[in-house]
């Protein structure tokens, strides 16, 4: 259940999907001459265009999270194990294509990669079902298999956990995975703004990480007003920011952090 609601909320407080839900119904309140709510739904839809498509927020947010942890350096000498979460393919689009489709996470699966050179010993742990609601159902696993294979990668050492749906299933899955496969030392890869969560959800389960974050999105600092006029890309990274402070909360309140 929580699944389900935690998409269905999330779609219809989509910073951008707000927006549209409220100029949409302010302009159908002005055909009817609601002419007060249309006034206020249209306002509400330009003061949420203001805030996060002109301002830097979304940046500034991304920028506070993703600082929260940093790579150890250096790096342990030994590794008992690897830990990549989901959220680097594109299920859909591959299914289409017939091969693998990358997006903006790449860096997860590629920094694992790159991890299993410097502990070849290690077992990795790749963590990626299907977290559509509707149509196609394959999962990440799936596609990183047949990536990992064509690029000649060693998989001896290599898990795949193909069923959670969410970061919460993932470290439940995988921790799963993990206490059969190895104990000791780990490394938790994923996206930079993605590793709060992700961390506080493992030290809730008793499995203390390593944190690896990559795949940086915000800008790098603290902004107070927009570097450059980019509504499309203020409004991408203010929904990055509020799902992942969405998450955290929804997270707490439901005591799975």
């Amino acid at each position: 259940m929580f699944f389900y609601l935690s998409k269905i909320i999330w779609t219809l407080i989509d910073p951008a999907n707000l927006l549209t839900i409220l100029f949409a119904a302010g302009l159908l309140a002005f055909a009817f001459k609601r002419l007060l709510a249309a006034k206020i739904m249209l306002g509400c839809s330009f003061a949420l265009l203001l805030i996060f498509g002109v301002f830097p927020i979304g940046h500034s947010g991304l920028y506070f999270i993703e600082t929260r942890y940093a790579v150890p350096n250096p790096m342990p000498k030994d590794m008992d194990g690897i830990v990549v979460l989901g959220g680097a393919i594109e299920s859909q689009k591959s299914e289409r294509s017939g091969r693998p489709e990358f997006n903006e996470g790449a860096e997860r699966v590629l920094s694992a990669m790159a991890l299993a050179r410097d502990y070849p010993n290690a077992k990795i742990i790749f963590s990626g079902g299907s977290s559509r609601l509707a149509g196609s159902k394959r999962s990440e696993a799936v596609d990183l298999d047949i990536f990992l294979r064509g690029m000649s990668f060693d998989m001896r050492n290599v898990i795949f956990e193909d069923q959670s749906r969410n970061t919460y299933e993932n470290i439940l899955r995988s921790k799963a995975l993990a206490d059969k496969a190895a104990k000791g030392r780990w490394v938790l890869i994923t996206s930079a703004f993605h590793t709060p969560r992700s961390m506080a959800i493992a030290a809730k389960q008793g499995w203390a990480f390593i944190p690896y974050p990559v795949d940086y999105r915000s800008q790098g600092r603290y902004l107070l007003l927009p570097r450059r006029f980019d509504i499309l890309d203020n409004l991408y990274a203010s929904k990055l920011f509020l799902r992942e402070l969405t998450g955290i909360v929804a997270y707490k309140i439901t005591g799975k952090l």
